[in-house]
């Protein structure tokens, strides 16, 4: 679990979810992205691979999931939760 933990900590880690697919029943690929802003600030979010994909923050890493959440047009607030156990890592 922490070498998972670790991966999706780094900017451009790929990876699928288990039970995470598309309307053609293919699994859908994600890629992390790391930015670091002026005053040593770090935003980690998780996107679609897709173009014009879509993504959400991640709010935090635990022990065992990695918790995201974004806001829609609207100001809804959506999280998600991705258990560790079911990322499968795609080395490239």
């Amino acid at each position: 679990m922490k070498e998972i933990m670790k991966k999706l900590q780094q900017n451009g880690t790929v990876f699928t979810i288990n039970g995470i697919v598309d309307y053609n029943n293919i699994p859908k690929v994600f890629k992390i992205k790391v930015d670091h802003y002026e005053g040593g600030s770090t935003i980690t979010s998780v996107e679609e691979t897709k173009l014009f994909g879509r993504g959400m923050n991640v709010k935090k890493f635990t022990a065992t999931s990695m918790h995201l959440y974004d806001f829609n047009m609207f100001g809804q607030r959506t999280s998600f939760k991705i258990k560790y156990k079911d990322v499968v890592i795609i080395e490239e």
